[in-house]
């Protein structure tokens, strides 16, 4: 069986990839996300930082966990730059304290919520984790 004929025009498979169009994908950076309203880093790795970034598709990924120091908390812990802002509200699931699913609530005026499950209303201020909430611009 001859493989180099299963490429257009009899190409080898190196000459097929080195007239690739395929781009590197950049490497995302995160920008700090400002916490507000006696919320705060979870982790003590400062790597772990909450942050966000915009990918070259224009989605919005956080990252991070964060926890509020209060005994009656605000859900409110950031609002968002007005570039990172969805044109209309969005809800996203977020994992919260002991494993359980409460979600994000991101306003297109910026605010971002720490919503808890009903049935656990204390879990979110405990401990959110923003790792793996993303939402499209626009």
């Amino acid at each position: 069986m001859n493989l180099i004929a299963q490429f257009p025009g009899g190409r080898t498979l190196a000459q097929v990839e080195a007239t690739s169009v395929a781009r590197a994908v950049p490497r995302l950076v995160g920008l700090p996300l400002t916490l507000i309203n006696s919320w705060a880093n979870h982790f003590s790795n400062p790597k772990r930082t909450p942050a966000n970034a915009v990918d070259a598709q224009g989605v919005v990924h956080l990252r991070g966990g964060i926890h509020n120091l209060t005994v009656a908390p605000t859900r409110e812990f950031a609002v968002l730059p007005a570039a990172l802002r969805p044109s209309s509200a969005v809800s996203v699931t977020a994992d919260t304290y002991a494993g359980n699913t409460g979600r994000l609530y991101i306003g297109s005026d910026g605010t971002v919520w720490a919503l808890d499950a009903v049935s656990q209303p204390v879990e979110a201020p405990s401990f959110t984790s923003l790792d793996g909430i993303t939402y499209a611009l626009g």
